[in-house]
């Protein structure tokens, strides 16, 4: 199956009001999204809303 979100950037809200952007690379093992933040760090986001930025 496709995710149509790799590749994209995006914004992730998580729990309470953090909020993280970068560019979604894909999918841990586990299932956790893999996101290359703006600071160039790899973050597995496995909780919270995200939102595709243009």
């Amino acid at each position: 199956a496709a995710c149509d979100t790799i590749g994209k950037r995006v914004r992730i809200e998580l729990i309470g009001s953090e909020q993280t952007e970068g560019t979604a690379e894909g999918l841990a093992s586990d299932g956790a999204l893999r996101l290359r933040a703006k600071n160039g760090k790899v973050l597995e986001i496995r909780a919270g809303d995200v939102i595709h930025l243009r």
